[in-house]
């Protein structure tokens, strides 16, 4: 348990950005120390999308986008990080355990290169909520479902997860 609080903790930051109204005291890692069964489903809606804030403001391309990849939108999502995750949290219909792998396969892919940005943040939140969903729960719907939840075409999706693995 504790390599797993160590894993989810990130340095501080000082929001300053419109992305800062997100940032909340509360450090996702702390809601660790009780069973995930113990936290409100609010509770841990908002500890989620404080860790997605610290997350891209850890990110060290956050400013600018240079590296294009299969996870870049075109221009900015005119959605927010904080309603986006609202709408995959009610769409998905998936337990807990799945966002917080996708949080676990939001770091590993970070760590291959890929940053987690104003163009990227969206895409890469969808596609990892949807590899943990079909990693963890039994039975999930086809992918179709998964892009209209997401707001993208069904053959960009595919081609994230192929990329995505």
């Amino acid at each position: 348990m504790q390599k797993l609080i160590q894993f989810f903790k990130l340095p501080a930051h000082n929001p300053t950005s419109e992305e800062g109204s997100l940032y909340a005291k509360e450090n996702l890692a702390e809601s660790f120390e009780k069973p995930l069964a113990a936290i409100s489903k609010s509770q841990f809606k908002q500890y989620f999308t404080s860790y997605l804030t610290k997350l891209q403001l850890s990110s060290k391309s956050n400013e600018e986008h240079t590296e294009i990849s299969a996870f870049t939108a075109i221009k900015r999502p005119s959605v927010d990080l904080e309603s986006y995750f609202q709408r995959i949290y009610k769409y998905m219909e998936c337990s807990d355990s799945c966002y917080i792998l996708a949080l676990i396969y939001i770091k590993r892919i970070q760590a291959k290169g890929i940053a987690f940005d104003r163009l990227t943040k969206h895409r890469l939140l969808l596609v990892s909520v949807l590899a943990a969903v079909k990693f963890i729960e039994d039975s999930f719907y086809q992918n179709e479902y998964y892009a209209q939840v997401g707001g993208i075409n069904l053959k960009e999706l595919n081609n994230m997860e192929q990329q995505f693995y």
